[in-house]
């Protein structure tokens, strides 16, 4: 049997989800299990059970949404004990055992978002660019390698873009590398903005950026490229106007190379640029019999 979703992606699926929807799923999973925890009465306990919608809903909604799925949980258990209180040799103790089973889903409320926070931070510091914030090199090429294999599933283009910065050292050595670290840091912002929310950008190293863009053929590829170009004309003041980018692009739909292949072909074609007078764009398909 072969699921829909590996973990990852169901992950990624259900954060994408709205806080409200999350929410709402939680209250109805809670309200099942409350009404057959009240049906049973205080003989056997279901208060394990509460803790799944509580720990989901902490985990993608946040903190506050945890404890409101602790408040609602906690209903039928005191309902179910108030109503056979009289297996209690003292009634205190009913709602000692409330406040006890509420403080518990409450303090695993607290540990569930500040785990997913964690884990948060240290995704974000292991995949991302130190300098610009973007993708780093490795997380750059597991996303291609994702991409390259649902394209070979269903057929879908890919776009492969490697940018290289045109006479990037003459910027250091005129304005420093605190100057050069702005150039990068500009030249970041300028691609995740001219780019779609599901596309990808990172700086592989140096002055070299890429671009993934899911789902997009050649026609639709020179539009971006034609966008981020002209983003990066209108960004840079007139002290460091000079700055220019040699870009190849790489079309991936009929033929699927490796993910290494897939990278040095597109660095083939920036520098193909390179030599024919930077500052300008190539496109080519990948044909492996060419590449």
């Amino acid at each position: 049997m072969v699921l829909p979703y590996s973990l990852v992606e169901l992950d990624q699926v259900i954060s994408t989800a709205s806080r409200w929807r999350i929410i709402a799923i939680c209250l109805v999973t809670a309200a099942v299990i409350g009404v057959v925890d009240y049906l049973k009465g205080i003989e056997v306990s279901f208060s394990l059970f509460y803790l799944g919608p509580v720990g989901f809903a902490a985990w993608y909604a946040g903190r506050s949404a945890g404890a409101l799925i602790s408040v609602v949980s906690i209903f039928p258990t005191a309902c179910a004990r108030f109503v056979e209180g009289h297996f209690v040799s003292h009634p205190g103790l009913i709602l000692w055992n409330v406040i006890l089973q509420l403080g518990t889903m409450l303090i695993i409320a607290y540990l569930m978002e500040k785990l997913h926070h964690l884990l948060q931070i240290q995704e974000t510091l292991a995949t991302s660019d130190p300098l610009t914030g973007i993708l780093n090199r490795r997380a750059f090429m597991k996303r291609l390698q994702y991409s390259l294999d649902l394209s070979g599933r269903n057929g879908s283009p890919i776009t492969l873009v490697y940018i290289d910065l045109d006479n990037f050292k003459k910027i250091n050595d005129s304005f420093g590398h605190d100057g050069g670290d702005r150039v990068l840091r500009r030249i970041a912002y300028a691609l995740t903005h001219s780019i779609r929310r599901t596309d990808f950008a990172a700086r592989l190293g140096g002055d070299e950026f890429a671009l993934l863009l899911p789902g997009i053929g050649e026609a639709a590829a020179r539009t971006v490229i034609a966008k981020i170009r002209h983003s990066l004309a209108q960004d840079f003041d007139s002290q460091i106007s000079r700055v220019t980018c040699s870009i190849g692009c790489l079309i991936l739909q009929e033929h699927l190379p490796k993910m290494t292949e897939a990278i040095k072909a597109a660095d083939r074609l920036m520098y193909e640029v390179k030599a024919n007078g930077k500052n300008s764009v190539v496109f080519a398909r990948y044909i492996p019999e060419i590449n």
